[in-house]
């Protein structure tokens, strides 16, 4: 009876977890969407990635490498994205900063999106913790943890022939 009741807990924390995964990526989807009209969002992979409002080098390495991996695979036909790969950078703090350290860096290829650190952390939760996160074209969370040893190998692990 007390193993019933442990499974029966771990599933539904995996579910609520996957239920809450599904939500960012449909907030992502949606204020792309609003920030950039006309940007096709569908049947694509989704790259998500999060920063403070000032990079360290950690996160400026995975920024680099995701850039790589959206400019190598954008169009792509990859599993679970049929018409390539979107990358998108939450970020906190000042538009105008970020990308000034962007264009620095030469990080161009993913689109940005910015709101308060009590927004964001209200919005998204745990997910801030986290690396950067691979969804599929239904919202599905296929990877999370993604560092920058890991992001492009990933990626490259869904081509289809």
């Amino acid at each position: 009876m007390k193993l019933k009741s442990i499974v029966t807990a771990i599933l539904l924390l995996t579910i609520c977890a996957f239920k809450k995964e599904e939500t960012i990526y449909q907030e992502i989807v949606r204020q792309v969407q609003l920030d950039y009209p006309g940007f096709v969002t569908g049947n694509k992979l989704l790259l998500l990635n999060f920063i403070s409002d000032v990079p360290d080098q950690v996160e400026l390495e995975k920024l680099k490498e995701m850039n790589r991996t959206l400019e190598v695979f954008k169009y792509a036909r990859l599993k679970g994205g049929e018409q390539g790969i979107l990358g998108v950078v939450v970020c906190s703090g000042s538009t105008r900063a970020i990308k000034d350290i962007f264009k620095n860096q030469g990080i161009h290829a993913p689109l940005y999106l910015f709101c308060s650190y009590d927004e964001w952390s209200k919005r998204f939760g745990s997910a801030l913790q986290s690396g950067a996160l691979l969804f599929d074209k239904e919202g599905a969370l296929l990877n999370s943890q993604l560092t920058s040893e890991t992001i492009f190998s990933t990626v490259h692990n869904r081509i289809t022939r």
